[in-house]
């Protein structure tokens, strides 16, 4: 079993949960509760204390591919959604121009239009 000291406390409490709120009627079904939660525990649980890493992660010395990962991945997103944000500007400019143009262009024919009027 795995089990670092910064979320031992944490393990302690989880599994009392995980424990009482359920009826085992057979000692059995409590041995393949807990071992069910300490596989959920070690292998897919986040850890905050743990930078947001399993403790399997930590312990097979996992951790610093996945941070990197994390570090590209972050990185990525981020020059995509500034690259989409400049994209958006362009267009709203554009639009913005456009109706502009046709807007002064309408104000034009309506002024036309009164002056054939009268």
């Amino acid at each position: 079993m795995l089990c670092f000291k910064k979320t031992k406390n944490v393990f302690k409490r989880s599994s009392k949960n995980a424990v009482k709120l359920n009826h085992f009627y057979h000692p059995a079904e409590l041995i393949q509760a807990l071992n069910e939660f300490v596989e959920n525990y070690n292998n897919n649980r986040y850890h905050e204390a743990l930078n947001n890493l399993t403790l399997a992660d930590v312990y097979y010395e996992r951790s610093d591919k996945i941070l990197k990962q994390r570090t590209i991945i972050k990185q990525t997103l981020s020059d995509f959604l500034q690259e989409s944000a400049q994209f958006s500007l362009k267009i709203y400019r554009t639009a913005k121009n456009k109706a502009i143009h046709y807007s002064d262009r309408g104000l034009q024919y309506c002024s036309e239009y009164y002056q054939l009027l009268y």
